[in-house]
């Protein structure tokens, strides 16, 4: 039976394998048949010389080049590197700026199972003839005999908030 502790370190590092795992998702996506758009202004922000459009699009003559589809889980370090990845691209694909086209949070759910061997020391202990190895998590024996130690499994339900966003990359026209 785990211990409160040991359930919540075991729950902690489930979180934490799928923050790694779920990490972010960002494509570009081109038009490939632009059309030249004007809107009628809104908010803007311009960072290092690209403009972020939100709740309105420029007044001047532009072409939607692409859009930007990214999905991440959501927490400050994250919208901060989807900014400073919004940035990048708009520049690698030669826009002026992005639109906010919209931007949504949800929850996925998902179930991870964490495995951890049971560490029993009358079990592997050096006066049983053998010894357990902690860097390859298996015990040995002098007469060259090998096993894993046994494991108990823990399955839990682990909640994220992700953040889904699309943007339109546009380019003003000359």
């Amino acid at each position: 039976m785990l211990s409160a502790m040991a359930r919540s370190l075991l729950a902690l590092a489930g979180v934490a394998l799928l923050a790694g795992c779920a990490g972010s998702q960002t494509d570009y996506i081109p038009n490939l048949d632009p059309v030249v758009e004007s809107g009628g202004g809104g908010k803007v922000k311009v960072i290092d010389g690209i403009q972020m459009w939100r709740g309105g699009s420029p007044e001047k003559p532009y072409e939607i080049i692409g859009t930007i589809q990214d999905e991440r889980v959501a927490s400050p370090d994250a919208v901060n590197g989807l900014k400073e990845k919004v940035l990048e691209m708009v520049r690698q694909y030669g826009g002026d700026g992005v639109i906010l086209v919209s931007s949504k949070a949800h929850d996925v759910t998902q179930q991870v199972t964490t495995a951890y061997p049971v560490y029993d020391p009358f079990m592997y202990g050096p006066w049983m003839g053998g010894m357990y190895d902690p860097a390859f998590g298996l015990a040995y024996y002098p007469d060259g005999g090998f096993f894993y130690p046994p494991t108990q499994t823990v399955t839990q339900n682990v909640t994220e908030h992700v953040l889904t966003t699309e943007l339109q990359v546009f380019k003003y026209v000359k």
